[in-house]
């Protein structure tokens, strides 16, 4: 559970500096998953979860891609 944590911690403060420098922030559902799951049901969850959260912003996604 301490390693759980401690890659979430560093995992988000990596993740928040990055943040700052994107045109489009996908972010899909991936609550109830661990950051060190290894579970193929979780594999399948998160890419499920993924594809939903990038149909849902794909108009801009378009936009981001077509004025870069």
């Amino acid at each position: 559970e301490l390693i759980n944590r401690l890659t979430s911690i560093i995992i988000y403060l990596r993740d928040k500096e990055l943040l700052k420098q994107a045109d489009l922030v996908i972010q899909p559902d991936v609550s109830g998953i661990s950051v060190v799951s290894i579970d193929k049901k979780d594999y399948d969850k998160a890419i499920a979860a993924g594809e939903e959260a990038a149909r849902k912003v794909l108009p801009e996604l378009k936009k981001v891609l077509a004025d870069g």
